[in-house]
């Protein structure tokens, strides 16, 4: 038997005012350092990471930060329908600055998502209360392990510009909507890449972006005074967004 609308509308609002509220807990940029969780596996499944270190109001996301002796991980969870679909339009940037300037000129970074006009993953989900959340779930799972196969990095020493999400580079990336149809993200990168080892203890600053997301397949058609009289939108239609980031600091965890 299929759940009543009100049901699902209610259990969904539910979770959102547990949201908030476990959200106005945490601080707006991680405060410490933390190791991984020994049974961390970068697959999209982030119930290992346990409580958040921090929520983001400029971009409106959760994260972590951690590391162990070979690798930094970086793990988000967007909840906000808006936020979602602008990661999956533009991707996320992480930049990381061993010498803790707030300036990533010239910083090694990491882009994923990488969406191209063919490979988008649209979700609408504004209206919770009609939609069977376990169904859409796997069908945007399969979507993404489908379309999202290329990571982009910039200003890492002999590593492609381009690569496959099945690297030997040991770059590791997941994302997966879990059963609230939150977005979760999960990296792993190698300390090598970033110009810092596990025996430095100097601070960083690293630098988390959701991208920008430019307009495309939307014809505006004005008038004399460039007031809109009409708006067409193909299927594949994508609305432009500005991007949106924070700096944080971080030191090593021993």
């Amino acid at each position: 038997m299929k759940p009543y609308p009100k049901i699902t509308f209610i259990i969904f609002s539910l979770l959102a005012i547990c949201f908030i509220v476990n959200a106005q807990k945490l601080p707006r940029v991680q405060a410490g350092n933390m190791h991984v969780p020994s049974n961390v596996k970068i697959d999209g499944n982030i119930t290992e990471w346990g409580q958040f270190q921090a929520f983001n109001k400029a971009t409106d996301i959760n994260y972590s930060v951690a590391n162990d002796n070979e690798n930094l991980y970086l793990v988000v969870q967007a909840t906000i329908p808006d936020v979602i679909s602008r990661i999956l339009n533009g991707g996320i940037t992480v930049s990381v600055v061993p010498s803790g300037k707030k300036d990533d000129k010239g910083a090694p970074n990491i882009s994923y998502p990488v969406s191209a006009p063919g490979n988008k993953v649209s979700i609408y989900l504004r209206n919770k209360s009609t939609i069977n959340a376990d169904s859409l779930m796997n069908i945007k799972n399969r979507a993404m392990e489908t379309k999202h196969k290329i990571i982009r990095t910039s200003n890492i020493t002999g590593v492609d510009t381009l690569i496959s999400v099945y690297n030997t580079d040991n770059i590791r990336v997941a994302e997966r909507f879990d059963s609230n149809l939150y977005y979760n993200y999960e990296l792993a990168i190698p300390l090598k890449y970033l110009g810092i080892t596990a025996s430095n203890a100097a601070k960083f600053a690293y630098h988390i972006k959701i991208n920008e997301v430019e307009q495309s397949e939307i014809e505006i058609t004005r008038d004399a005074q460039q007031r809109v009289i009409r708006v067409v939108a193909s299927r594949n239609s994508v609305t432009g967004q500005p991007a949106t980031d924070f700096w944080g600091e971080y030191t090593l965890a021993k």
